[in-house]
C-alpha cells in the first residue's frame, strides 16, 4: 500500500479535475458543451494513449532494472523513453493539426456540438506534447518505485487546470469569458507547466530516476528491447481506443440527451476506476521488481491481494451509485430530461464497477511481468469481440437506450474479468523474459 497510496491519491486527484471540468462546461456551456468536450477527448486521448505505449515497456524494464540493483541502467531506460516521446509527440501535433476537423466530421453528431467541438481541439491539440512528456516520466518514475513524484506533479497540474476553468469560462474578475475555448486553454497551460516540472525534476536527479542528457542520443538496441514489450501494449490501446471511438459514434445516434447523460456517466464511473488504476500502477511496479529480484511468490501474492483492494474501493464507490444517482447527475446539470434519463443507467454503472477493478488490477500485475501480449488480446476480444457488437446490436436493433447498453456492459466486463482472474492463477506470465 505504500507504492499504491500515491498513486491512487493522483489518480484520485485526476478524476477530480475530470469532474471539475464537466461540472465548470456543463454549468457554463449546457448539454451541447458536455458532449463537444467528450467527443473531443474521444480523439486527443485515444491517439495519444496509442502513441505512448512504449511507456508501458518503459515501466516494466525500470522496475526489474531496479529489481536487479541497475540503477545507472534505469535512468539510460528513462532518458531515451523521454527522447523517444519528444519525437512522438512532435509528429502528432503535426497530425492533428493538418486533420482534426476531417477526423471530427465523421461523427453524426448535430452540428452545433461539432462547431464547439472545433473551437476546443484548436487549442487543445497543442497540449499533446506535454502530455507524452509527463506520461512518459511518470511511467519511468514508477517503475522505479517512486509514486509519490508523479502525484505530486499532477497535482499541480490538476490545480492549474481547474483554477484556468474556473477563470477563463466563466471570466471571472478581469479574465475573459471564452467558454469552451477557455477550458482549453487552461487543460494546455497545465499540461504545459506539469511537463516543465516534471523535467526540471528529472534532470534536477535527487529523487529515484535522473534523465541524462548524454543518453537522449536514440540506440536502436535499447529501442528494439522497449518495442519488444510495448507493441503488443500499442496493439491493445488501438483495440482499445479504436472501439471507444466506435462506441461514441454509435452512442452519438441516441441523440444529444443521451450522449450527454452517457458523458457524466463515464466521468462518475472515473470516480471508482480512476483510483483502481492507481492500485494497477502500483501493481504493475511491485510485480516487475518481485521478478526482477527473482521472488516470483510475492509477484503473484502482490497481484491477488492488490485486486481484493481494487474490489473493495469499487463495491463502496458503486454503491453510492446506486443509491444517489439523482444526487450525483444534479452535481453536473440541472436540465431534467437529462438527470431522468441518467437514474438506471447511472445504477446499473455502479453495480458494472466491480468486474471493471478486477480486469484493470489484473492487467497492471501481467504488465508488470511484461505479459502485454495477453492483456492485448483479451483487451481485443473485449472491444471489438464482445462491446462494440453488443453496442451496435442495442442501438440499430432495439429501443433499449442507455439502460440496454449498461445491462450488456455488465455481462461482457464480468465475463472477461472471469477470464482474466483464470489466466493470472496459471502463473504462466512469471516466466517471461524481457
Amino acid at each position: 500500500m505504500l507504492l499504491a497510496t500515491p498513486a491512487m491519491i493522483e489518480m484520485f486527484m485526476n478524476t477530480l479535475v475530470g469532474l471539475a471540468d464537466t461540472i465548470m462546461v456543463g454549468q457554463g456551456i449546457g448539454a451541447e458543451g458536455l458532449a463537444a468536450v467528450n467527443l473531443a477527448n474521444q480523439i486527443v486521448f485515444p491517439i495519444v494513449f496509442i502513441f505512448s505505449a512504449f511507456n508501458v515497456g518503459t515501466t516494466a524494464i525500470v522496475s526489474r532494472c531496479i529489481g536487479a540493483g541497475c540503477k545507472n541502467r534505469a535512468n539510460r531506460v528513462a532518458s531515451q523513453s523521454y527522447m523517444l516521446n519528444i519525437i512522438i509527440g512532435f509528429l502528432l501535433t503535426g497530425v492533428m493539426y493538418l486533420f482534426y476537423e476531417e477526423i471530427m466530421s465523421l461523427f453524426p453528431a448535430d452540428q452545433k456540438v461539432l462547431n464547439i467541438t472545433f473551437d476546443y481541439l484548436e487549442v487543445i491539440i497543442y497540449s499533446q506534447l506535454f502530455m507524452l512528456l509527463t506520461l512518459s516520466l511518470s511511467g519511468s518514475f514508477r517503475g522505479a518505485g517512486d509514486t509519490t513524484t508523479p502525484m505530486v506533479v499532477n497535482g499541480a497540474i490538476n490545480a492549474v487546470n481547474i483554477l484556468g476553468n474556473w477563470l477563463l469560462i466563466f471570466g471571472i474578475g478581469f479574465f475573459p469569458e471564452l467558454g469552451i475555448r477557455g477550458a482549453a486553454i487552461s487543460t494546455t497551460l497545465s499540461r504545459i507547466v506539469g511537463a516543465i516540472i516534471f523535467t526540471a525534476i528529472a534532470l534536477k536527479g535527487d529523487k529515484q530516476i535522473r534523465l541524462v542528457l548524454r543518453w537522449f542520443k536514440i540506440k536502436l538496441s535499447l529501442i528494439k528491447r522497449l518495442w519488444k514489450i510495448s507493441w503488443s501494449a500499442a496493439l491493445e490501446q488501438l483495440a482499445m481506443q479504436s472501439s471507444f471511438i466506435a462506441l461514441h459514434y454509435l452512442t452519438v445516434m441516441l441523440g444529444t440527451i443521451d450522449y450527454s447523460v452517457y458523458t457524466i456517466i463515464v466521468r462518475l464511473e472515473s470516480i471508482s476506476f480512476m483510483p483502481v488504476f492507481g492500485i494497477s500502477l502500483a501493481t504493475t511496479t511491485l510485480v516487475g521488481q518481485y521478478l526482477g529480484a527473482e521472488d516470483e511468490d510475492n509477484a503473484v501474492r502482490s497481484g491477488n491481494l492488490s485486486v481484493l483492494c481494487g474490489v473493495a474501493l469499487a463495491l463502496f464507490l458503486g454503491v453510492v451509485f446506486i443509491i444517489a444517482p439523482q444526487q450525483l447527475v444534479r452535481i453536473f446539470i440541472s436540465e431534467a430530461e437529462v438527470i431522468e434519463t441518467a437514474i438506471l443507467p447511472l445504477r446499473l454503472a455502479g453495480i458494472l464497477q466491480v468486474p471493471i477493478a478486477i480486469l484493470i488490477v489484473y492487467s497492471g500485475a501481467l504488465r508488470g511481468a511484461g505479459d502485454t501480449w495477453m492483456v492485448m488480446l483479451i483487451t481485443a476480444f473485449r472491444m471489438w469481440g464482445l462491446l462494440v457488437p453488443m453496442t451496435y446490436f442495442v442501438v440499430n436493433h432495439t429501443d433499449w437506450g442507455l439502460v440496454g447498453l449498461y445491462i450488456g456492459q455488465n455481462i461482457v466486463f464480468t465475463t472477461v474479468a472471469i477470464i482474466f482472474y483464470l489466466y493470472f492463477r496459471t502463473e504462466k506470465w512469471v516466466g517471461i523474459k524481457i
